[in-house]
């Protein structure tokens, strides 16, 4: 098949709805339709994930995080320009530099990387290189920006991991074990994809955000977390997202677009996912936290 017919073929697939955007209601619907829990007690007996969900978009999508409990959600909380990144905008030490709909994906589009080198990391790259040019490359400033982001980027991971604690019906992710820790991240890190392959299927396609390699790399070890002992299962689920998303024709312009990738990740972790869960033995500990499932 051609670029074009499979161009074409994207196209009816997505559908306008998903080609254009991708806004909070899809990115939190795509979560419940990944995850095990009944959609019919969204705002009952499920109230913390769906509040949980939300807060993942929050963290990935506004730049006003965490948001007010009266917030609505629209797009006025997106990054308007690198200095809004910032606790103090006041105290940013560069010229304050405006940025389209779509390229607010160059902040915390990078996949769940809690406490990683924002200078040095390569899921960075597309902030870098932006704030290196509005520091007109000047090091002390590039330096002086990112140790404040840093700062800023670690309240928001520390409020984030709390809130999964609040899902399982703690109250501080580090009072948790060192096992319920590595089992948050790794939730964290799955809802993290779901949200990016989201914005995959979108017209911007992966511009500014976490590659794909890098989510499925992201999501092989979550799944191999969230397995503990039971190897196979996360190699099973790794195996099949790749091999339906990798193209085995010697055709180079016979591909599959991002569009499709994050298309056809999602749609499998929607399928496979409850299911992997269940086999890990998390659907007596979703029972025991008192939620109701699919």
């Amino acid at each position: 098949m051609n670029f074009l017919a499979r161009l074409t073929i994207s196209v009816l697939i997505l559908g306008t709805s998903y080609l254009f955007a991708h806004g909070k209601n899809h990115h939190v619907n795509d979560m419940w339709d990944v995850f095990p829990f009944s959609t019919q007690e969204r705002n009952g007996a499920n109230k913390k994930a769906n509040d949980f969900f939300e807060d993942v978009h929050s963290y990935i999508d506004y730049c006003e995080y965490p948001l007010p409990t009266d917030a609505d959600y629209d797009r006025t909380h997106f990054c308007h320009n690198l200095c809004e990144l910032l606790s103090n905008e006041n105290e940013c030490p560069l010229e304050a530099k405006s940025i389209s709909f779509g390229d607010h994906r160059m902040f915390y589009h990078w996949g769940w990387v809690p406490g990683s080198d924002l200078e040095k990391n390569r899921h960075y790259k597309a902030l870098r290189e932006n704030v290196s040019i509005a520091c007109s490359n000047n090091r002390d400033c590039e330096k002086r920006f990112f140790d404040m982001l840093t700062d800023q980027k670690r309240k928001r991971d520390k409020h984030l991991r709390d809130q999964y604690a609040v899902f399982i019906g703690k109250n501080n992710f580090e009072n948790l074990s060192k096992k319920e820790q590595k089992e948050g991240d790794a939730f964290i890190s799955v809802l993290y994809a779901v949200h990016i392959l989201g914005d995959y299927t979108t017209v911007q396609g992966d511009k500014h955000t976490q590659t794909f390699k890098s989510l499925i790399n992201d999501l092989d070890k979550a799944f191999s977390t969230l397995a503990g002992g039971r190897t196979s299962l996360a190699n099973n689920l790794t195996t099949k997202i790749t091999l339906a998303t990798t193209s085995t024709s010697s055709d180079p312009n016979d591909f599959f677009s991002i569009h499709q990738k994050g298309q056809i990740a999602l749609r499998i972790l929607k399928e496979e996912f409850k299911d992997f869960l269940y086999e890990c033995g998390y659907k007596k500990k979703f029972k025991d936290l008192n939620y109701k499932l699919k």
